[in-house]
């Protein structure tokens, strides 16, 4: 029996009310260690606990190759026979670099436990022996039966057994899921809707002993597999039947499900993957550059090792005071143990505080991007979020962007603004918005943006049959869902352009009032009529329209269409009188962006639908490929049509799109758009938005797979860079100067080479990279060119590394030489030439940061402050008589900064070194100052200039089409199947009555079509 469930593909065994059979499989775990079959429902996306964050996060850390090798530095330092600086010296920066990366991982891990705790906090309500007890969903276990209220987020994936609803049928919102704010609806198997429903629910739903064998816990969030076992039958089970985590229940009172696969176990669970470690451009380069500098240094103490090795052998033996000192050790030993000294005296050279920086200023740029208050959207109270803080300098190199269209450019919120009937453009667009009076429609809701008084008047006035029947196919024409909220209708659709179309029928007369499986209830202004529902020919995006077959109250056949412009168009009969007019209609809805559908009509014969009926039912029940035989059967009708009109709905662009795409492509990114419009659609939004200039050659797919394939040599394909000033190139340079004078003794004291990165230079790069603007914000927007400077890496690339490194060459050279040329005829000792140096480095390393500032704050100015005096002072300190007395070893320095600080020669030497060190950089500003031309204008003392909006205006029609209906598959087969309508519905008093009614004079514009289309 196992291995027969094992072939179907259904192992995974839940036992309704079984809470003690599963909790015997319950998932356990310890450390990296797992077992049992069922998880809980807890959601756990924190990384490391209490007893595991120690070592999990030291393990993370020494995966990077710069902590693990300074890590082997410590370990070196501590052999006596090859240490050259004290062990400190390496060990404090590297507990620094642990420290700071630590204390970032656990507070993005305490940040997510919190938002673990909300979820898992949640209530929800279970089946207990005493009832339905409300519990956390922390608390959930595989085989509850679980009650969810509407409008509640569902905690587990769920089997429906029943709920409120008629046929037990259930609306779900999968926003959280997929991004999709329409509704999916689900159903409950007949047999448990028959058995566990009505007044004795809780009872039958205690009782209910049904076994479900389904397919393994899995990521597919579109398929399901499985079987009920009750009561001796098998019940196939899939989607249909299955309520997903995260899901909100809509529109239904209450629904009862089974946990089948509950926490880790769910399937929007099973599609979070592991968090992968990202890494930016700049540190890959830099990663490189350490590896090439490791590289380096080896070769270097290589080197240094051979040498030392030789004059043991050779020079050596002719000094007896230096062979002494060999203690009977063989020349190549020594070489062995020189190459490791060398290489703990060359490991500061390693860039281990640029690890420290670049963690410090990525979780500052975090901070200060959730606190910006030019990206905080009031709409809805929310800030700007850095979800990673790995991956801030990437916003400066952005190349591309891509974006989806709906729901991102576009709000998503589409309004009726414009139709075409008989010849006439109702709706104006043009000119200032003058809503309707609506008084007169007691079903009116408000919030129409349609202007043509002219139209109401028609429909009220009922002078024209035309635009009659076309609302009437509108309220007749969709698979909409009425719900009957303080006493008006309410719609709940597959798709918001259907929503858009009812709703705009709805307030200009006729009233979608509700439906059953064979009746479709409308108001026409004010008079209820009820429509027999003989068939829906469902929505596909194959087929690109959608029909009802009706039989009106006067007992004749209407199959009423809408759809795509180019599938409708091809249907109709071959006499249509306003093929021309309706075409220049569609183009000129099409130029104003708005999404357009065609709406028919046809008259069917009693006999053509006796033969059609037939046939239908003849392929419902094809075991072939039935939707295929189905599209035939469809075609068979959809045909013969007479064209009722077009509507044009309007999905608005979300403020300040034109003129961020158009700041976007003057910036050089490249922004792709992915829509699923027709190529005319997309054209004309991607003008309105500013994605394409008036003059942009369109190119198709084919025409340009031809022209890159086999060009013409009469074409060619050109690119245009726009020329752009800018007054701040430059590159942050991060300098250290490592000074070597023998390799016996390091050239400053250990201390020092301790707190240099950590200490006396490391605030002031910070501040440069935290707060340094080279444009202002306003500047950026009025030249947005200046962004390909990052783009185009021009700050930050292998020369502009090789240039900085070559001067940090230099600059080395200067520090240790220059203080070195002019001390050695002096009285002064090498203590006091190793504070000179100090001094200079400090002195140095501070001028370049203060000439690379361009945007000063006050952190700036009190970090270059706090630098020198914490130099100076700690200087001092360590070079005190009281520290050297405690431990000679580690403070033997004694009085050597007092001595060097008092002497004036000392502080001629710091002045001169400092200013040739710099005088480079120096010289190569004031060049720049010098050749720049005077007339060019700096960025950041221009005014920002407001981006104005034009209307969008073209002077040639392009081709027509804006249809665009963001729907999967309808509702039809349920409708038709009597599944899922609502019983309720609006009592049927014959006639609404509309008392007080007066008549209104026609306003608005007036458009008229005869032959073509006059604006």
């Amino acid at each position: 029996m196992t291995s027969s469930k094992t072939e179907r593909g259904v192992s995974w065994e839940v036992r309704a009310n079984g809470r003690h059979f599963h909790q015997s499989c319950r998932r356990k775990s310890f450390l990296c260690f797992r077992w049992g079959r069922y998880a809980d429902n807890v959601v756990r996306s924190y990384k490391y606990t209490p007893l595991t964050f120690l070592p999990l996060n030291l393990y993370e850390q020494f995966q990077r190759a710069a902590n693990l090798f300074f890590l082997l530095i410590v370990v070196l330092q501590c052999v006596p026979i090859i240490a050259t600086i004290p062990w400190y010296s390496t060990m404090l920066p590297l507990m620094l670099v642990l420290l700071v990366r630590g204390f970032k991982d656990l507070t993005t891990d305490v940040g997510r436990r919190r938002s673990d705790a909300q979820i898992n906090q949640r209530p929800c309500d279970i089946l207990t022996p005493e009832g339905f007890k409300t519990v956390k969903w922390k608390d959930v276990h595989v085989g509850d039966i679980l009650r969810i209220h509407k409008d509640k987020v569902i905690p587990a994936d769920l089997l429906l057994l029943c709920s409120t609803e008629p046929h037990s049928l259930c609306y779900v919102e999968t926003a959280d899921i997929d991004g999709e704010t329409n509704l999916k609806f689900r159903q409950a198997l007949s047999v448990t809707h028959a058995e566990l429903n009505g007044d004795s629910a809780k009872p039958n739903l205690g009782s209910f002993d049904g076994i479900v064998w389904c397919e393994e816990p899995n990521g597919n969030l579109h398929s399901f597999k499985g079987e009920l076992h009750w009561k001796g039958e098998r019940h196939l089970l899939d989607t249909d039947h299955l309520l997903l985590r995260g899901t909100v229940l809509r529109n239904t009172d209450t629904a009862y499900g089974l946990a089948i696969y509950t926490g880790s176990d769910s399937k929007i669970l099973q599609n979070c993957g592991h968090l992968k470690l990202k890494k930016t451009q700049v540190e890959i380069l830099l990663n490189k550059t350490v590896l090439v500098s490791l590289l380096f240094m080896v070769l270097t103490a290589l080197l240094l090792a051979v040498g030392a090795g030789l004059f043991e052998y050779r020079v050596s033996p002719q000094y007896e005071v230096v062979s002494a000192l060999q203690r009977d050790s063989s020349p190549a030993y020594l070489g062995f143990l020189s190459f490791w000294g060398y290489i703990i005296l060359l490991s500061p050279s390693m860039p281990m505080s640029l690890y420290i920086t670049f963690e410090v200023i990525h979780m500052v740029h975090c901070f200060l991007i959730s606190r910006d208050v030019e990206m905080y959207w009031e709409d809805n109270d929310s800030p700007a979020q850095a979800r990673t803080t790995t991956l801030n300098e990437e916003l400066g190199q952005v190349g591309h962007l891509l974006s989806d269209k709906t729901g991102t450019l576009t709000q998503n919120r589409l309004l009726f603004r414009q139709c075409f009937i008989a010849g006439h453009i109702y709706g104006d667009t043009a000119g200032e918005f003058k809503p309707l009076d609506l008084s007169w429609n007691r079903f009116s809701c408000g919030g129409m943006k349609f202007s043509d008084q002219r139209l109401v008047d028609k429909l009220r006035e009922r002078s024209s049959p035309e635009c009659q029947e076309f609302f009437t196919a509108l309220a007749l024409c969709h698979t909409v869902m009425s719900e009957w909220r303080d006493g008006l209708p309410h719609y709940q659709a597959a798709s918001p352009d259907e929503e858009a179309l009812v709703c705009a029928a709805r307030e200009l007369g006729w009233v979608f009032l509700s439906r059953t499986r064979e009746t479709l209830t409308i108001s026409e202004m004010g008079l209820t009529r009820n429509y027999q529902l003989l068939a829906i020919l469902d929505f596909t995006s194959k087929r690109r329209r959608m029909s009802v077959l009706v039989r009106d109250p006067g007992g004749q056949l209407k199959l009423y269409c809408k759809g795509a412009d180019m599938v409708v168009l091809e249907r109709l009969k071959g006499d249509c009188p306003l093929q021309e007019s309706t075409e220049r209609a569609l183009e000129l809805f099409a130029q104003g962006c708005l999404r357009t559908l065609c709406v028919a009509v046809r008259s069917v014969p009693e006999t053509l639908w006796t033969e059609w009926s037939r046939a239908l039912s003849q392929a419902g029940t094809a075991t072939g490929n039935q939707d295929t035989a189905l599209e035939d059967i469809y075609d068979q009708m959809e045909k013969d049509l007479t064209l009722l009109g077009v509507t044009a709905i309007e999905d608005r662009l979300q403020e300040g799109v034109p003129e961020t795409i158009a700041t976007l492509r003057r910036a050089g990114v490249k922004v792709w758009v992915l829509t699923g419009d027709k190529t005319e659609t997309a054209v004309n939004v991607g003008y309105a938005c500013k994605l394409m200039d008036p003059d942009t050659i369109l190119i198709e797919g084919e025409e340009l797979r031809q022209l890159l394939e086999s060009p013409s040599p009469d074409v060619r394909l050109m690119s245009k860079q726009t020329e752009v000033w800018t007054t701040d190139r430059r590159a942050e340079k991060s300098k250290a100067a490592i000074v070597i004078s023998g390799p016996e003794l390091p050239m400053y004291e250990s201390w020092f080479i301790s707190l240099y990165t950590t200490m006396y230079t490391s605030l002031p790069i910070q501040c440069l990279g935290f707060f340094e603007q080279d444009v202002s914000a306003k500047s950026c927007l009025c030249w947005p060119e200046i962004y390909s400077i990052g783009q185009k890496k021009q700050l930050f690339n292998p020369f502009v590394l090789v240039v900085t490194l070559l001067y940090s060459l230099y600059t080395s050279m200067i520090l240790f030489f220059i203080p070195m040329g002019i001390l050695q005829y002096s009285a002064l000792d090498f203590q006091t030439l190793a504070v000179t140096v100090e001094t200079s480095v400090v002195l140095t390393t501070t001028v370049e940061v203060i000439l690379h500032t361009k945007f000063w704050t006050k952190w700036n100015i009190a970090a270059v402050i706090f630098s020198l005096v914490v130099f100076f002072l700690s200087t001092l300190a360590l070079h005190s008589a009281r520290l050297f007395t405690a431990s000679p070893k580690d403070y033997f320095f004694l009085g050597a900064s007092p001595n060097a600080f008092s002497t004036p020669e000392v502080w001629l030497t710091i002045f001169v070194t400092t200013c040739i060190a710099v005088l480079p950089s120096i010289t190569i500003r004031a060049l720049g100052v010098v050749l720049t031309n005077p007339n060019k204008q700096k960025v950041h003392s221009s005014k920002n200039e407001s981006v104005e909006l034009q209307r969008f205006r073209r002077g040639t029609f392009q081709r027509r089409s804006s249809y665009a209906m963001s729907q999967g598959k309808g509702f039809g087969k349920l409708i038709t199947s009597g599944v899922g309508i609502h019983s309720a519905a609006p009592p049927k008093d014959g006639r609404v009555t509309s008392d007080g009614l007066k008549k209104e004079s026609p306003q608005g514009s007036h458009r008229e079509m005869n032959g073509d289309v006059s604006c």
